[in-house]
């Protein structure tokens, strides 16, 4: 099943990819304000704000941002996964492979989470695989 999964993710997506780091992140002592914000509503206590929306022109910054909180977090521990969305790749300009390659990464992160995981995708490309061929 893990195999299966890797196969249907975006490795380009993830902040560690070569795709992502030839965008780079914030350099150092700016954008402080916005990095200081993001990281306070991280690491607000449970219950608050549920969803930090990101808006800006293009061009501006929002994925340099996104990319130097991620970094930080998965440093600290705090990262589960990343997926970065970009409309001139074809294997993350939809969020076709979205869930597979969260799922991934949350299975690099915990050994027992991915034998789950693993199993999962191996009971449903099963299932797949005997309702084509009984059709």
């Amino acid at each position: 099943g893990w195999t299966i999964l890797q196969g249907h993710t975006a490795p380009n997506a993830m902040h560690t990819s070569k795709a992502m780091s030839s965008i780079g992140q914030c350099d150092e002592g700016t954008r402080v304000k916005t990095l200081t914000k993001v990281n306070d509503w991280i690491h607000a206590p449970p219950g608050t704000l549920a969803l930090f929306c990101m808006t800006g022109a293009a061009g501006s910054g929002k994925t340099a941002i996104a990319l130097t909180i991620a970094d930080y977090c998965d440093s600290d521990g705090t990262l589960a996964a990343s997926f970065f969305f970009s409309s001139s790749d074809d294997t993350r300009n939809s969020c076709l492979r979205l869930v597979s390659t969260i799922a991934y990464q949350l299975g690099l992160r915990n050994n027992a989470l991915r034998s789950t995981i693993a199993a999962a995708v191996e009971g449903t490309h099963s299932f797949t695989q005997r309702r084509c061929l009984n059709r």
